[in-house]
């Protein structure tokens, strides 16, 4: 295996080893045995973001633009850096006007965080966390504008309001206000 037949399963396998070991062992061996450095699959991981980026600005009407902001938000969160941050924000505010109420809530929850929040997950804190409390400010209230939805089905209705509560303890916790965007 060359280091362009790398790439290419490297990026197939959604820019994760972990998704490469699990799918496909035996190439997962010989990738490893390259020993490609983070490095370089943070850079693969930009360009993919970068191509992702591309797709939403295209702004493709059959597109699950949830889909590929998920996507683009997992290869954030393997290579953290303000750039690829401000890309996030930039998909975010061009999909923000296309979403129908489920991939509102969808997007919210990539925004704010699926996991516990002792894991500190999400566009919020991690623009927290590399010190950009701009953008940190930016997500949580793009995030409460989307759940800021009368929302028809019930069950949207709870999970946004879940959401909508969980966003303002994480803004309450960072010292983030409404007003603090800008």
């Amino acid at each position: 295996m060359n280091l362009d037949e790398a790439k290419e399963l490297f990026l197939s396998s959604n820019c994760s080893k972990f998704d490469l070991g699990r799918e496909n062992p035996s190439a997962y061996k010989r990738y490893k045995e390259l020993n490609i450095e983070k490095k370089q699959e943070n850079k693969w991981r930009e360009e993919q973001l970068v191509k992702y980026f591309e797709d939403i600005k295209k702004g493709n009407k059959n597109q699950k633009h949830w889909i590929t902001f998920n996507k683009m938000y997992d290869l954030v969160d393997s290579a953290r850096t303000k750039n690829n941050l401000s890309v996030m924000s930039k998909a975010a505010l061009i999909i923000n006007n296309n979403l129908n109420e489920k991939e509102k809530v969808i997007i919210a929850e990539i925004i704010i965080g699926r996991k516990a929040r002792s894991c500190r997950s999400g566009l919020i804190y991690l623009s927290y966390d590399l010190g950009d409390k701009k953008s940190a400010s930016l997500f949580a209230l793009m995030a409460l504008e989307l759940l800021e939805n009368n929302f028809l089905e019930s069950s949207l209705r709870a999970r946004a309001k879940n959401m909508y509560t969980f966003c303002e303890s994480i803004m309450e916790e960072l010292s983030i206000n409404r007003i603090t965007y800008g």
